[in-house]
């Protein structure tokens, strides 16, 4: 790999002014920064950002930071967040973070900050009680966006409004008949999951829909695929109920992963989709697209939130001088 002295012997400038280019000095005439910079990309010059972020300049390094990071919709958002870092020079660091082990979680935390990274994106992340990732959030010298989650009294977020969806899906299904709801919820200590839980039993009650108990048909994530455990949960569940006026008119999920999921448990079980039980999905992810009978689901902008987030941290840390505003995307229902 080229270094600076390479370039200097290559072009006849001494260090001081290759440095000083490179670094993006001003102050030389046309013809010298282009002689070096054409230089630096003719013997592939990479900059040594550690020795840079060492001196207490750029690292030109970003990290993500949160839970459930290893899921389709966050996965959409964090390759939006690495293509617009990517087109700015920065590199991204992306730490998946146990959701329940708050003591690992301040550990990575601890641990990305340790690498000198000029910002931050929280993804999602559950809170224990007395909330000591916030807390120790408060005290970094450095940006940090908040994605998926809205602290209070914090502008720097990005989040979705999933209420009017989550409305709109629930009146849609009270115009169709339906008059009983199981949600298969998992991972209630996700703030988004709980906001989803609490839209739905406010939508369930000003329609006049039965809303079967949370924890009866909740369950906790064992598995890396959401939907194995929702297959088993669903199948346990309708197998014990013996009359089929019991059963619920509709199961709603908080991902299409564990909606098709759904869909295979009834199937296998005797029942079909949506002739006996309605399925509704959450995301639309590319799954939903192509499945027959096609998935009602709910349209989130997984890819619009992360590309803001990386615009409101890369702003931040260009320190604009516009204000910071919250970004509030909202999520459609797709039948």
């Amino acid at each position: 790999m080229a270094t600076i002295t390479d370039i200097s012997n290559h072009t006849g400038y001494s260090l001081s002014t290759v440095a000083s280019v490179l670094r993006g000095a001003t102050n030389f005439r046309e013809d010298t920064r282009q002689k070096v910079q054409n230089a630096a990309r003719e013997l592939d010059y990479e900059p040594n950002w550690l020795s840079k972020a060492l001196a207490g300049a750029s690292s030109m390094t970003i990290g993500v930071f949160g839970s459930r990071i290893d899921v389709p919709s966050s996965m959409i958002k964090i390759g939006s967040i690495e293509n617009v870092a990517r087109k700015a020079d920065f590199l991204t660091y992306i730490v998946n973070s146990p959701i329940s082990d708050f003591e690992s979680q301040q550990k990575y935390l601890k641990n990305l900050l340790s690498r000198r990274i000029d910002g931050l994106i929280v993804n999602c992340l559950p809170q224990p009680p007395n909330g000591q990732i916030l807390k120790l959030l408060e005290n970094v010298d450095i940006p940090v966006v908040f994605m998926d989650m809205v602290p209070k009294g914090r502008k720097n977020c990005v989040s979705v409004n999933r209420v009017n969806a989550i409305v709109e899906t629930v009146s849609c299904l009270k115009s169709l008949g339906h008059k009983k709801i199981a949600l298969i919820a998992h991972e209630l200590e996700i703030e988004t999951n709980n906001l989803k839980i609490s839209a739905y039993k406010q939508a369930a009650k000003v329609h006049n829909i039965e809303l079967l108990p949370i924890q009866d048909w909740a369950y906790q994530r064992k598995a890396i695929n959401l939907g194995k455990d929702a297959y088993a949960l669903i199948t346990k569940k309708l197998k014990k109920i013996k009359n089929v006026t019991e059963f619920p008119t509709t199961l709603i999920t908080f991902d299409d992963d564990i909606a098709v999921a759904a869909i295979k448990a009834l199937n296998d079980i005797g029942l079909s989709v949506p002739g006996d039980i309605s399925v509704v999905g959450f995301d639309d992810s590319n799954i939903a697209s192509f499945f027959s009978p096609a998935l009602t689901t709910i349209r989130q902008p997984r890819s619009e939130v992360g590309k803001a987030a990386a615009n409101m941290l890369l702003k931040m840390i260009n320190n604009a001088e516009e204000p910071i505003m919250p970004a509030i995307f909202d999520a459609e229902l797709i039948i």
